[in-house]
């Protein structure tokens, strides 16, 4: 597992991190990384700035300092001297185990001004990103093909067809689903750790005794994942085991195979549990508030109870105000522990959007209050993000309190810098005139990490603004992207640059295609290109076909811009590259290589690449790491969820409040 575990760490941060000191493709996450161990020290969130209560007498994986990044390109270096945890090791150390660590791709340094830090606007887009891409509603256009097992696997008939792309439920259950299990017992665990998440993605209720069965695996990695994977079925059925997990009670332990109870599956058990929904006792809802405040357990079970009671959607009234009022009273109360404060701002947003409810005045006035005053900075920061959740409905016009307190904060926030980028993001959400003149402005004279913000900003009020009627909208949409093609073409730090383009991106604007051609093809930049190839297929630019598809066949030696440059021509309807992609596969003699392939065919591939995946899957001959690739793009392909499901759970995340747990189900949050 650990091999696994290193090419997943060094495939998700080199994204963000490599840019520092190397460039390489990136920009976006990757279908699955996989359950990790620990979060290493040089990969974690800055420390908090404001006073911390006693340390959990339990062994707890706080943020820690980024460092400074690595001054000068080597082929396979150490992002930081700082001693290695346990369960985890250097890039280099995950590029030497097969992985694509920040060696994969050298182009030339990047002279910037921005080290690469979790403020960076990178961050913010891999927990974010899905509801704008939503890659299979672009990929997968109509046709009429044969849906039979010979079709997928062997020789091709016509005994059925459907109008489709992808297999059919009915398919999976049938042919794909045996497949994947028939991993469950593989002697590497890292294909084991896939299977069992290619299940939740895949299976339904049924599945539950077999996910069971894994929780006694000898691999802590793979029990973790049999755990979150009952999460991802998205079935009632699941409460009653995921309950017996986080209670660790008998039956919890007879389900571990008789270990002790393990604080990391109890916290993956509380994060998911409400994607099961509630019972009739509403014993998941009970569950939750009682870990929340427990002082006793896990510092990480209490932060992913509080970050749970965010995602329960209900009918009744009483449910939500008992719910509103449990996560005001973790907010409000300085005893609570600063993380789960933070987590418990953002899930009252999350509720209140969530479910529809009428804002409360005080309600509103209590989170501006935070937002301004608190002394712990992840609470500041998570009051502005939920003021932009609340507002994004548009049964709630925006409140003049929370408007004012958003513009103060994306001035010049006293609440550190990551309070402005956030505002810039929820100004973005409420829209108006008032939140567009503050990031109109700063778009077009900021050339910082300030002006990427502003613009994803932007972006986001201007994709907005094209289901809006109005004669006066339709001129603010006229002007926010002009204003955003002038600012992308002014930007000359190549990182701040990206983010300029994946906001032309998200605001779907196709006029601005030619611009981020031209730019692609002029820059060396490794990373930004992988930036413009997604912003590319975001705008539908359907010129620039022929030339990703040059570049996607002679990125062989740059795994990562191959995968972006797949992705972006997948959100343009375009199949063909996923046959592409197998061909590239079936040639190549790198593991790293071959693993980037199967992600982007996670994204991309289609009914037609079942059957190289799946051969890939069983091929005891190949890599473990992959096979287990392998296998969680088959389950991609196969899954029916329009959106990954655990983007639920990191929409609107505050990020830089994350911890170990919370860091392993964002691995697996294109689930």
């Amino acid at each position: 597992m650990q091999k696994f575990f290193l090419a997943c760490l060094s495939f998700a941060f080199s994204l963000i991190f490599a840019n520092s000191a190397l460039g390489h493709g990136g920009g976006h996450p990757v279908p699955y990384n996989g359950p990790s161990g620990s979060v290493p020290p040089n990969l974690q969130p800055p420390p908090q700035p404001s006073p911390q209560p006693n340390p959990n007498p339990t062994p707890t994986p706080t943020p820690a300092p980024t460092p400074a990044p690595t001054p000068a390109p080597t082929p396979a270096p150490t992002p930081t001297p700082a001693p290695t945890p346990s369960g985890a090791s250097s890039a280099g150390a995950a590029a030497r185990a097969g992985g694509a660590g920040p060696g994969a791709a050298v182009s030339r340094r990047v002279n910037t001004r921005t080290p690469g830090t979790f403020e960076d606007w990178d961050f913010w887009w891999i927990f974010n990103n899905q509801p704008f891409l939503n890659l299979k509603k672009n990929l997968f256009k109509n046709i009429q093909e044969s849906e039979s097992a010979e079709f997928f696997f062997g020789r091709k008939t016509k005994e059925s067809t459907r109008d489709t792309a992808r297999p059919s439920k009915e398919f999976v259950q049938k042919n794909l689903i045996p497949r994947i299990k028939s991993v469950l017992k593989d002697r590497h665990s890292d294909v084991r750790d896939s299977a069992c998440v290619a299940l939740g993605r895949t299976g339904g209720a049924s599945e539950i005794p077999v996910l069971i069965d894994m929780m006694k695996d000898k691999n802590n990695y793979v029990r973790r994942a049999a755990v979150i994977s009952i999460g991802l079925l998205e079935c009632k059925e699941g409460i009653e085991p995921l309950l017996h997990i986080l209670n660790a009670d008998k039956e919890g332990s007879r389900m571990r195979g008789g270990r002790n109870p393990e604080w990391g599956m109890r916290a993956m058990a509380a994060a998911i549990l409400p994607l099961c929904g509630d019972n009739e006792k509403n014993d998941v809802l009970e569950a939750l508030k009682k870990y929340s405040v427990n002082n006793d357990v896990n510092k990480a079970i209490r932060v992913n109870a509080t970050l749970g009671l965010g995602l329960f959607k209900s009918n009744n009234k009483d449910y939500c105000t008992d719910l509103l009022t449990h996560l005001n009273g973790l907010a409000s109360k300085s005893r609570h522990d600063d993380f789960v404060r933070a987590h418990a701002v953002v899930a009252i947003g999350r509720v209140i959007q969530r479910n529809q409810l009428q804002i409360d005045p005080e309600t509103i006035k209590f989170i501006c209050r935070l937002a301004r005053r608190d002394r712990v900075h992840h609470v500041r920061r998570s009051a502005v993000i939920a003021l932009g959740t609340i507002f994004t409905d548009k049964g709630n016009s925006v409140d003049p309190e929370a408007l004012k307190t958003l513009r103060k904060e994306f001035a010049g926030s006293k609440g550190g810098n990551m309070s402005r980028n956030f505002s810039a993001i929820a100004l973005g959400h409420i829209g108006g005139q008032v939140a567009f003149n503050a990031l109109y402005a700063t778009v077009l004279k900021d050339r910082s990490m300030r002006g990427a913000y502003a613009a994803l900003g932007l972006g986001i009020m201007c994709d907005k603004l094209r289901d809006k009627k109005e004669e006066g909208d339709k001129q603010l949409l006229l002007k926010g992207l002009s204003a955003l093609r002038t600012a992308f073409k002014k930007v000359r730090n190549p990182h701040v640059q990206g983010g300029y383009a994946i906001a032309l991106g998200i605001a779907r604007d196709r006029e601005a295609g030619p611009i981020l051609l031209e730019a692609m093809k002029k820059s060396q930049q490794i990373k930004f290109r992988g930036y413009i190839a997604l912003a590319l297929g975001m705008v539908n630019y359907s010129t620039s076909i022929g030339y990703l598809r040059d570049v996607l066949e002679s990125a062989d030696n740059l795994p990562l811009l191959k995968q972006q440059v797949a992705i972006g021509l997948g959100l343009m309807g375009n199949r063909e590259v996923a046959q592409l992609l197998v061909e590239q596969m079936r040639k190549s003699g790198s593991t790293a290589v071959t693993t980037s392939i199967s992600k982007a065919l996670g994204f991309v591939g289609d009914r037609k690449t079942i059957a190289p995946l799946a051969e890939m899957m069983t091929d005891e001959s190949q890599q473990a790491l992959t096979r287990a690739f392998a296998t969680v793009a088959l389950s991609t392909i196969g899954s029916d969820s329009p959106i990954p499901v655990l983007s639920s759970l990191f929409y609107g995340h505050n990020f830089i409040a994350s911890m170990q747990t919370l860091m392993e189900l964002q691995r697996i949050m294109n689930a």
